[in-house]
Formats: structure tokens, sequence, C-alpha cells
């Protein structure tokens, strides 16, 4: 999961260290498995930072409630990143637009636009701060599975190296990460051993 970035004020009022409050809470609710009740507390925020005419936080809100929607509704979860991306670039507003065209990326993966999905994610890539590893994380672990679904293996597994050294960094357990990379391991022997056989036939026609 990306870090949900609310650090993004030079001045907090009341409003905003409300809603910065509401979506930390959010957020443990989000990882706990509670969605309806993340949801609503990003509703919540979401009205009243449009009634406050407050675009950024409307924006990152966005970004943050299509992140919980991908768990309740795809369609909703769907229109509400393309919203924050949209809004993000009219504001040029980084931290939302990184939220958005991740899980867009992803999103487009798994429906096997896998073209789109690594443009995306090649995108939200370049938009990671440095020192904010675990947004790395999350963008490389989705970028690895575009590259794989492409049948770029050697590439998904630099990557997923790359995931597996953030993980030791961070003390992320590295179980799933590794068993993905051992996967790949595997799934590239029968590829290589199949153009052994084919140069061998080559060579052998010559």
């Amino acid at each position: 999961m990306m870090e949900w970035n609310v650090d993004f004020e030079t001045s907090l009022n009341e409003d905003r260290r409300r809603w910065t409050k509401q979506t930390l809470k959010a957020q443990v609710f989000l990882e706990q498995g509670h969605y309806a009740d993340a949801a609503q507390q990003l509703w919540e925020v979401l009205t009243e930072a449009r009634h406050a005419k407050d675009r950024r936080w409307e924006c990152i809100t966005l970004a943050h409630q299509g992140s919980v929607y991908r768990y309740i509704r795809n369609g909703i979860c769907q229109k509400l990143l393309e919203e924050a991306l949209e809004l993000s670039e009219e504001l040029d507003f980084v931290p939302a637009k990184l939220i958005a065209l991740t899980e867009l990326g992803e999103t487009a993966c798994l429906w096997g636009k896998l073209d789109k999905a690594r443009e995306m994610l090649e995108q939200a890539l370049s938009l990671v701060e440095p020192g904010r590893e675990q947004d790395r994380r999350a963008v490389l672990l989705r970028l690895a599975m575009a590259y794989e679904g492409k049948g770029e293996v050697e590439t998904a597994k630099s990557l997923l190296d790359e995931v597996l050294q953030i993980d030791a960094r961070l003390g992320i357990p590295d179980h799933e990460d590794r068993e993905h990379r051992q996967r790949l391991d595997a799934a590239a022997e029968p590829l290589e051993a199949r153009r052994a056989v084919l140069s061998g036939v080559a060579a052998g026609s010559l």
C-alpha cells in the first residue's frame, strides 16, 4: 500500500487539521479491511473540502477515495481516480497525481491493457520523491506485474530485485516478493531452454 500523503500543507487551519485526522483514520480503517468506514470518513472530508473550495484537499481526497473503492466498486473507483488525475494535472499537484497514476496503472494491468499500464506506472515512478521508499516499492511491484504480463521477464526480475532491497531496508517481510521473484526464475527456465533448442536447430541448418 502507498503512503497516504497528507503532509503537503505548509500551514494547517482548523479544517485541515480535522481533515488530516479523518484521512489518517480512514487509512487505518482501510488497512483493517473496514472499507465502508474508510469511505465514509473520506466522503465527509471531500464534501467539506469542496464546500471550502480547497481544491488540493479535494484532489488528494479523490485519490484516496479511489484507493478505497478498489475494494468496494470498480466503476466508482475508476471514476474517482480519473477525476483525481485530471484535477492533479490542472493543479500540478504531485502527491495526488502519483496515487492516481499508480492505482489506474494497476487497474489497466489487471484489465490486460499492459502498454497503458506500463506508461502510467513509468510516469508514476518518475514522480516518487527521494526517500519515499514505500511509494517507490508500491509502484515497482505494479510495474513488475506489467512487464511480466508483456513477457519481459528479465525487466520484471530486475524491478523485483529492487523491491527486495527496499524490503530489507524497511524491515518489510519479503516472503511474497521473494516467491514472486522465484516464480519468474522458474518461468524463465523453459524459455531459455527453448531458445537454446532453436539456436541449435538454426545452427544445424547452416
